[in-house]
Formats: structure tokens, C-alpha cells, sequence
């Protein structure tokens, strides 16, 4: 991935060896397919990389996509996870920075430092995993992202990622796992780049955030096989 990432503070060694981990242990849950990473566009910025979330699993695929990539992102995640005892110094292992409610001017003001730093950030702007939610419909998303790529001039990837809640639906307390390939669904990973001018209109940027996130979800939803669209069909 032709990104440059500094990556000072995240520890490199807990990056590696976690993304590792999430590798083997996606194994016997799915298959993950990946489109080809877009060249990035040209001139100078940082990256921030946004997708939507529909899973616990999200997390894993994520390691595992930003490994292969070789980038290191200083991802926004949910305060909470942050006081979990084993989660906790995980996520301060990995750099990521406590968002949400509590933590907003202190999450928006580590994500700008970070830009400016040259970092790669990483954000699911819908900040939740919707419980009612269509698997492919984005939900509400907030304007942080917007916020900080109107500011920063960064480089936008959108992904849309389809396929976790089949392995780990937010209804279940853990993911489903086989010794069966032929029985493990697909993850399916869409990857575009979203232009946005610095100093653009942050709620227009927004509006085309989240037509980027429903296209790139999309496209992965219709390459779903009929095998996992059956079982989507059970529930």
C-alpha cells in the first residue's frame, strides 16, 4: 500500500503479532476476499480509512486487511473497550484512540495530531453495531470523519466490508466456527478512494461518505453466493 505511515506510536510488535493471531484465527470461520488495493491518489496527505461495522469480527478483518497493507492506523474505537481488562491494554498496545460520547474533543484532537503527523487513521463512522440494521444499508453516521478530512485534506478509503454478522452476529455471544470449508461463508471486502478537497463543506462530504460506504457495500453484497444468502435468509 503506497501510504506513508509513520506509525510512532503504535507498537509494532503487538500490531504484528495481533494481526497474526486475527489471521489464524479467522481460519476456521470464513473465507475473506479482498479487492485489489486502488492505487492511491495522487499528491501530498495523510490517509483516513473508513468502513462500516456490523460485527465484533470487523475488528479481526480489519488487523488482517491494514497487515497486508502494511499500515499501522490509529483506530477510533469505543471508549468503553478501553476499561475491558484484557481488551484494554490491548487497544493502548495498538495506538488506537477512546471515542465516543466521553471522549469526543479528546478523540478528535489525538485523530487531528495523528494526520498531521502523517499516521494512517482508521474509523467505522457509525460508531455502533446497528441492532435492527439492514446488513446492507449504512446507518446514521457521524460527522467526525467528515470533520477531520475537510480539515486535514486527507485521503479517503472507504471500504465496505459484507459477510461478519454471518459469522458473528451481534444476537450471539460468539462467532460461528467449522472444520467444513465448503460450509464457511464469505467476507467480502470493497475498496474505493473518495476524494475531499480541505476546507470542503463537511456536511456535503458526509453525504458523499455515505454514498461511498453504500456503493463499495453494495457491490459486496452482490457477489454473495447463494449458499450465504440462504443462511442470511434463516438468520
Amino acid at each position: 500500500m503506497s501510504v506513508q505511515d509513520s506509525g510512532t506510536r503504535p507498537r509494532k510488535f503487538a500490531f504484528h503479532g495481533l494481526a497474526f493471531v486475527s489471521r489464524i484465527a479467522l481460519l476456521p470461520m470464513a473465507r475473506l476476499v479482498v479487492d485489489e488495493l486502488p492505487p492511491r491518489p495522487a499528491g501530498p496527505g495523510s490517509v483516513i480509512i473508513t468502513a462500516n461495522h456490523r460485527s465484533l469480527l470487523d475488528f479481526l478483518v480489519a488487523l488482517v486487511l491494514f497487515r497486508r497493507w502494511k499500515v499501522r492506523p490509529r483506530a477510533l474505537v469505543r471508549g468503553d473497550y478501553f476499561r475491558h481488562p484484557v481488551l484494554g491494554p490491548l487497544l493502548r498496545s495498538l495506538g488506537s484512540i477512546p471515542a465516543g460520547r466521553d471522549y469526543g474533543k479528546e478523540a478528535m484532537s489525538l485523530a487531528r495530531e495523528a494526520l498531521k503527523d502523517g499516521e494512517v487513521v482508521g474509523v467505522m463512522p457509525e460508531g455502533h453495531i446497528p441492532k435492527n440494521g439492514d446488513s446492507h444499508e449504512i446507518a446514521e453516521l457521524r460527522p467526525g470523519v467528515g470533520v477531520l478530512a475537510v480539515e486535514s485534506g486527507a485521503h479517503l478509503m472507504v471500504l465496505g466490508v459484507f459477510g461478519t454478522d454471518l459469522v458473528w452476529n451481534i444476537r450471539h455471544r460468539f462467532p460461528r466456527m467449522t472444520l467444513l470449508p465448503w460450509k464457511r461463508p464469505t467476507i467480502r471486502v470493497c475498496i474505493d478512494w473518495l476524494y475531499v478537497p480541505q476546507g470542503a463543506d463537511v456536511s456535503s462530504t458526509m453525504a458523499d461518505i455515505r454514498t461511498g460506504m453504500t456503493r463499495m457495500l453494495k457491490e459486496a453484497h452482490q457477489l454473495e453466493s447463494p449458499r450465504d444468502a440462504r443462511r442470511r435468509a434463516k438468520g
